[in-house]
């Protein structure tokens, strides 16, 4: 009796572990701009397609701090073309 109760009290803790993770991978309301725009992914640009200047939405601004410790500001971009690539250790 005891070893079924360890079971059943371990198969517990292990849905609540699974449950707990499944909760904290969701996706939220999609607003990770803050200004309570919504990203909405739509499907990939095809191959050698260029859009035209009308139909391209501004990029958000942002800002933040460097590997070097330096600060960067978005607004410093403009007008160039720039790759970011954005990462975080969650």
């Amino acid at each position: 009796m005891t070893s079924a109760l360890t079971v059943r009290a371990l198969l517990a803790v292990a849905t609540a572990a699974a449950f707990t993770v499944l909760v904290g991978c969701s996706a939220g309301d999609g607003d990770q701009t803050g200004s309570g725009a919504q990203y909405e992914f739509t499907g990939a640009t095809p191959t050698a397609t260029v859009l035209d200047e009308a139909a391209r939405a501004p990029a958000p601004t942002f800002d933040g701090e460097l590997l070097d410790g330096s600060p960067f500001e978005s607004s410093s971009l403009a007008g160039d073309i720039a790759v970011i690539n954005f990462w975080g250790s969650w």
